[in-house]
């Protein structure tokens, strides 16, 4: 589980760690949501207490790829509406690790289906997968390791697409990748 906590709050990082200190979850901690080393994330906490609060929780719902966004805090009821789960300050370990439970629950394969019918559910998803690949992003369709080749609008848009990213991001992205670019302008004459 890839979790991100935003806060400026030492006393809400050193509770995370302790609640997170035996769990199988990757966590990072950061000041503001664009030092997010990742753009997916399961979930991400946020501290109401954070400067530019609706900008920051902006910025989360379309930059990165959060399943969740949880407000520590806060009794607006517009940004109360932003995000998925407002947890009141003050909160306990226990309340943290509800919200955890609640979503590896969401998570939770179950072996109530017999070897038939999940061979059913194979197949139906690998049709709706192959329709699906064509509704990607780009950045997604890289993310899956695709081959791109790209002209005229689909490469502007591409272009538009990666402008986005910050450099670690599409360092990430393109790693391992060979990449080429070819600029052709039109002659006067054309």
């Amino acid at each position: 589980m890839e979790i991100l906590v935003i806060s400026n709050s030492l006393v809400i990082q050193e509770l995370f760690k302790l609640v997170l200190k035996n769990k199988n979850a990757k966590v990072q901690y950061a000041q503001k949501a664009q030092d997010a080393n990742s753009i997916n994330y399961d979930i991400v906490f946020i501290d109401d207490y954070i400067p530019n609060l609706k900008e920051q929780i902006d910025f989360i719902k379309t930059h990165l790829r959060a399943k969740n966004i949880t407000l520590l805090g806060g009794d607006d009821l517009e940004l109360a509406s932003l995000v998925d789960i407002v947890l009141k300050k003050p909160f306990l370990p226990s309340d943290i690790e509800e919200i955890l439970q609640k979503f590896d629950n969401k998570e939770l394969s179950t072996n109530i289906l017999d070897p038939n019918e999940i061979a059913k559910i194979r197949a139906l998803m690998d049709i709706d997968e192959d329709k699906k690949q064509e509704d990607l992003s780009y950045i997604e369709r890289l993310e899956n390791k695709e081959p791109l080749k790209l002209k005229k609008k689909a490469a502007k848009e591409f272009l538009l697409e990666i402008l986005d990213l910050d450099k670690k991001e599409l360092k990430s992205l393109l790693k391992g990748a060979k990449v080429s670019i070819k600029i052709k302008f039109k002659d006067s004459n054309e």
